[in-house]
């Protein structure tokens, strides 16, 4: 049985944001979804209030401090159908954020999407 605690997915979420990050402002590509922006920019959506917010806010500014010149646009959403309404919505319209927190059971729902999008988004194999 894995050991796979909130803690240990909340590092993982943090590690990919990071790596985003990292891509996107190491690829000097503008947008990864399609909406114009500096290349020192990214937006970030998330469903993360109270104290695991805090902890997001926290990593974030940290990953800033890391990336010279790199600016994070955090928009925190409620949680349930209206994000993903609103993920989805914006991904339909080519305006989905650069990085965006999913629960893993509803990756499924978005990875024809996203790896439909090649090229501008990371997909990971499956273990299958």
């Amino acid at each position: 049985m894995s050991g796979l605690t909130r803690r240990g997915l909340l590092r993982g979420a943090v590690y990919g944001v990071g790596a985003a990050v990292s891509a996107s402002a190491l690829s000097g590509c503008g947008s990864i979804a399609g909406s114009v922006r500096s290349a020192d920019e990214i937006e970030y959506w998330t469903l993360f209030t109270g104290p695991d917010g805090e902890l997001m806010k926290t990593m974030t500014r940290n990953v800033e401090k890391r990336v010279p010149g790199l600016k994070v646009r955090t928009t925190v959403l409620d949680w349930g159908p209206p994000y993903y309404t609103k993920l989805a919505m914006a991904s339909a319209g080519g305006r989905s954020p650069d990085v965006a927190i999913l629960h893993l059971t509803r990756l499924a729902g978005y990875a024809p999407v996203v790896c439909s999008t090649r090229g501008t988004w990371i997909c990971w194999p499956s273990s299958a």
